[in-house]
């Protein structure tokens, strides 16, 4: 697998990477390191077996992602082992949890883009503030906006489902 990214760094010079990894936990965990030394994504991308993956830079916030990505790996694992149910004959209490999960899942969703969001928000002002005005800072200001404008759009269109699913847990509680 073959990382490559570009970024800024702490004196707000670009620089243009490329590296042999053994797999995306690594290559997650290299960009992690970088963004934790004070430097700035702005494009990153795996390769491999002919095809290119772009990462979202705005998830590189210096902390690392093992942890959670293995913990995600024992929940699909333990979801895997699981023996498959067949649908019951009375599917409402089925359905009733299918959809209280979505409500939680997408209550997880919602806050976690308010937190990108708020993050984008933040270097947003530092960026004004700390770099000196130039090409540089002007496109790191407009990837920035791009992705909080994307962030926030996509909130409004989660509240909106996240809406419509507490109406339809409403209905089935009340059917």
């Amino acid at each position: 697998m073959i990382l490559s990214f570009t970024a800024i760094d702490k004196n707000a010079q670009l620089r243009n990477f490329s590296c042999m990894l053994d797999g995306l936990e690594v290559a997650l965990d290299v960009l992690t390191t970088i963004v934790s030394f004070g430097d700035t994504i702005l494009d990153a991308q795996v390769e491999e077996d002919d095809s290119a993956i772009q990462l979202p830079c705005e998830v590189f916030d210096g902390e690392s992602m093992s942890v959670h990505i293995q913990q995600l790996e024992q929940e699909w694992q333990a979801i895997l082992s699981e023996p498959f149910r067949s649908p019951k004959t009375d599917g409402k209490e089925e359905l009733l949890s299918l959809t209280r999960r979505r409500v939680t899942l997408y209550e997880t969703r919602i806050n976690l883009l308010n937190q990108a969001s708020s993050t984008f928000e933040s270097l947003i002002r530092q960026t004004e503030e700390a770099l000196p005005e130039g090409i540089r800072k002007n496109q790191l200001l407009d990837r920035y906006r791009s992705t909080l404008s994307r962030h926030q759009r996509l909130v409004k269109r989660s509240k909106v489902d996240y809406m419509y699913l507490l109406e339809r847990l409403s209905q089935l509680t009340a059917a």
